[in-house]
């Protein structure tokens, strides 16, 4: 994608992502995790304002629910992309899953994933996440204007 990021801190194995967002409300320290699920072959990502770190940085609290609207959002979709591409090319056959039970945050989620559609879809494969009636989220081909519960992601095999 072109656009801008922040600079990226990840882990050793790419699953947690530092980094610090500059804007309106000062500087605000986020984090980005990869975390598998029940299925070793789906991956969720969790985007977070971190609270709290311990002195040795392995232990932090964060904050999933509030949208800190720091003023910088097409820096921080950029930083989340290029976050999920390095993750991608680590792990190409894993799938990652992303939502919020948070309406707001959701409806943002899908605001984005339409407004950088095209520019995702050069390298990613898009999904939406539809939960079933078992309780059971699978994913369906992307199509704009879905209500809902989330989308899947997964790099393109070239």
């Amino acid at each position: 994608m072109n656009l801008n990021t922040y600079t990226l801190f990840p882990s050793e194995n790419l699953t947690v992502f530092h980094f610090v967002s500059t804007g309106s409300k000062g500087q605000i320290r986020k984090i980005i995790r990869y975390m598998p699920t029940l299925n070793p072959k789906v991956y969720n990502l969790g985007l977070a304002d971190v609270l709290y770190i311990d002195g040795n940085e392995d232990v932090f609290t964060v904050d999933d629910q509030t949208a800190s609207d720091n003023g910088d959002i097409d820096k921080l979709v950029g930083t989340v992309a290029r976050s999920l591409l390095l993750f991608s090319q680590h792990y190409p056959d894993v799938f990652v899953v992303f939502g919020s039970i948070n309406p707001v945050k959701m409806r943002l989620y899908r605001i984005i994933v339409q407004k950088y559609y095209d520019e995702l879809s050069k390298t990613f494969i898009l999904f939406v996440a539809k939960r079933q009636d078992d309780g059971k989220i699978v994913n369906v081909p992307f199509y704009f204007n879905a209500n809902v519960d989330g989308f899947f992601i997964k790099l393109k095999s070239f």
